[in-house]
C-alpha cells in the first residue's frame, strides 16, 4: 500500500516536478523497501509456502525497483555484463561461484526459518548443513581468488567444481523431493539455482566435460538441459512410485518417457560424430516425444500441478524446441520475434515497388548543347574595338 501510494503520487505533475531532483534517492528507497518486504513476506509470512499472486508480486516489486535504480543511478543491474564485472571485482572468480554463493545463502535462510518455526527434522538439518557448507566453500573460493587468483585454473578448481556439483545433487534431491522444500518458495527456487550453478561450474572447469560439450557445438547446453530434465523427471516418478502414491499409468509413462529421453541424449553425446548428419531429424523426434509427454503428464496426469515433475517436463520440451530452431535455420525468424519488423501499412511487394519507382523516374535528359564562344571586349580601347571571338578564325589580325 505504501509503495502504491508513493508511485501513484508521481502521476501528479506537482509531485513529479518536486521529486525530479531526488529521483535517485526515491528509487533507492523503493529498492530497500521492497527488499525488506520480500524477505519478511516470502521467508516468514504470509507467502513463505505460497506461489500465488502475492509471492510473485513481492519479487516483481524488487525487480521493478532494481530497474528503477538502474535507470536513475546508471548501474548495470539487468545487463548480463554486470555478472562479469562482479567477477572481476572478486578477483576473477567464476561467475557461477557468485550465483552459487547467493543461492546457498537464500537456501540457508529458508531452511533456518523452517527449523525455527515449523520443525527441525533430520532433513531440515541436512538442508542447513548442505547450504552452510556450500556457502563456506564459496567464501573460501572467493577469498583465495582475491588473494592470489590461483583458484581460477588448474586441477584445484576442477575438484572443487566436481565436489560442489555432487554435493548439490544430493542436497537439492533431498530438499525438493522429500523435505523441506517440496512446495514452491524461496528455498525451492534457490536450491535449484544452486544445483544449476554447480553443474555449470563443473561443465566449464572440468576438462573432460568441457571438451565433450565443445564437441557438440551449439547444441551442448540444450542437450545438457534435456539430460538434466529427463533425470529429474525419472527421479520424481520413481520417488512417487516407491513412496506409496501408486505406480499408475501416468507415472509409468513418466518413467518410460524420461528413461528413453535420457538414454537417447546420452547416446547422442557419446556418438555425436557418427550420427551428426542425422542429428536434426533426431531432434525433430525428440521434440515430438516431449510434446506428447507434456500433453499427457501436465494436462492429464500425474504432474498437473507445479513441482519437480511439472517443471522437468516443460524444461525438456523447451530445450528440445530450442534445438529444433538451431538446426532448422528457417525457423529463426519465428523464434527471434524481437528482431522481426512488420512491413509498413500499404507497402507492396518489393519487386512491384521497385518497378513503380523506376516508372516514376524522369526520362533521361537530352545532352546539353555546346557552349557558345565567349566574346571578350578589348579594355585598352575603351571597348570600341571589334569583338574578339575566342577560339574563332576571325581574330584581330584578320579583321
Amino acid at each position: 500500500a505504501t509503495s502504491a501510494a508513493l508511485c501513484g503520487s508521481l502521476l501528479t505533475r506537482q509531485v513529479a516536478d518536486k521529486l525530479q531532483r531526488h529521483v535517485k534517492f526515491f528509487a533507492l528507497f523503493l529498492l530497500v523497501w521492497w527488499s525488506a518486504g520480500a524477505v519478511v513476506t516470502t521467508f516468514e509470512a504470509p507467502y513463505e509456502t505460497s506461489y500465488a499472486n502475492g509471492y510473485f508480486s513481492c519479487w516483481a516489486g524488487v525487480a521493478a525497483s532494481a530497474l528503477l535504480v538502474e535507470s536513475s543511478w546508471g548501474f548495470a543491474v539487468s545487463d548480463t555484463a554486470s555478472l562479469t564485472k562482479a567477477s572481476e571485482v572478486a578477483g576473477g572468480a567464476p561467475p557461477e561461484v557468485l550465483v552459487l554463493c547467493a543461492a546457498s545463502l537464500i537456501t540457508l535462510i529458508a531452511a533456518m526459518m523452517d527449523c525455527a518455526e515449523v520443525a527441525c527434522s533430520g532433513l531440515v538439518r541436512w538442508a542447513i548443513a548442505c547450504a552452510g557448507a556450500s556457502l563456506g566453500a564459496c567464501f573460501l573460493v572467493l577469498f583465495y581468488t582475491i588473494r592470489g587468483g590461483w583458484i581460477t585454473g588448474g586441477a584445484l578448481i576442477s575438484w572443487v567444481s566436481i565436489i560442489l556439483c555432487v554435493w548439490w545433487v544430493f542436497g537439492t534431491g533431498c530438499m525438493t523431493f522429500a523435505n523441506p522444500f517440496v512446495h514452491l518458495g524461496n528455498g525451492y527456487f534457490a536450491s535449484w539455482v544452486a544445483l544449476v550453478s554447480a553443474c555449470l561450474l563443473a561443465v566449464n572447469n572440468v576438462e573432460a566435460v568441457r571438451s565433450r560439450v565443445e564437441d557438440l557445438g551449439n547444441s551442448g547446453k540444450e542437450l545438457g538441459a534435456v539430460i538434466l530434465a529427463s533425470a529429474v523427471l525419472l527421479a520424481q516418478a520413481t520417488w512417487d512410485c516407491v513412496g506409496g502414491e501408486g505406480c499408475d499409468g501416468g507415472r509409468m509413462w513418466a518413467v518410460f518417457s524420461s528413461t528413453a529421453s535420457l538414454l537417447l541424449c546420452i547416446a547422442i553425446a557419446v556418438f555425436f560424430g557418427k550420427i551428426q548428419k542425422y542429428f536434426r531429424w533426431i531432434v525433430v523426434g525428440l521434440l515430438l516425444w516431449w510434446c506428447i509427454g507434456v500433453v499427457v503428464m501436465t494436462f492429464h496426469w500425474p504432474y498437473v500441478r507445479t513441482g519437480n515433475g511439472y517443471f522437468a517436463c516443460w524444461c525438456a520440451c523447451g530445450a528440445s524446441g530450442r534445438l529444433l530452431v538451431q538446426h532448422f535455420p528457417q525457423l529463426n525468424g519465428y523464434a527471434d520475434l524481437g528482431s522481426w519488423q512488420a512491413p509498413a501499412a500499404g507497402a507492396s511487394h518489393p519487386d512491384a515497388s521497385t518497378a513503380e519507382e523506376e516508372g516514376k523516374q524522369p526520362p533521361a535528359s537530352a545532352p546539353e548543347p555546346e557552349a557558345l564562344p565567349k566574346i571578350v571586349i578589348g579594355a585598352e580601347d575603351g571597348g570600341g574595338v571589334p569583338p574578339t571571338i575566342m577560339g574563332s578564325p576571325f581574330s584581330d589580325s584578320t579583321m
